[in-house]
């Protein structure tokens, strides 16, 4: 393809026009998420154990932490919990398909945030559901990230 401009022979002004017509394709990603969101519903949430907790550690004594802002842990009902972010996902899932079935092209922006609130749903409810019974420091989760990273990024 050139990007150079189109010459017409009579001189008239060349208007561009946005074909609204919608992909074929437009499906797949409300698609991906229902069936991945229903699948955290059901592994993650129904077949979770009952009565326990999942513990986040934020922060530690020893942080930098002057008013007590971050809390230090945070107990989550390991099966409720999961229940919850899955439902949250779910309905990210249906704002997908809400916005992919009242226009043809979507903003990128709404569509951006409803798959980072999926996403983020879908990650929470995992980590709550794996870490059942348990505690995840996730200042030591961050710096192993990025200590493993670092090498990658800059070679």
């Amino acid at each position: 393809m050139s990007a150079a401009p189109v010459v017409v022979k009579d001189d008239s002004a060349v208007q561009k026009t946005l074909d609204d017509i919608r992909p074929h394709s437009w499906w797949h990603l409300p698609v991906t998420t229902t069936v991945m969101g229903l699948i955290a519903l059901v592994v993650f949430g129904l077949r979770g154990i009952p009565g326990v907790e999942s513990t986040y550690v934020l922060a530690r004594e020893g942080d930098l932490n002057p008013l007590g802002i971050v809390p230090e842990r945070i107990a989550v009902p390991a099966m409720g919990g999961a229940i919850a972010l899955s439902i949250l996902a779910l309905l990210a899932s249906v704002g997908l398909w809400v916005l992919h079935a009242r226009s043809a092209r979507p903003r990128g922006g709404a569509r951006l945030a409803l798959i980072a609130v999926f996403a983020v749903a879908w990650i929470l409810a995992f980590m709550t559901w794996v870490i059942s019974q348990r505690t995840l420091d996730v200042t030591t989760l961050l710096q192993g990230t990025i200590v493993l990273a670092v090498p990658l990024a800059f070679g």
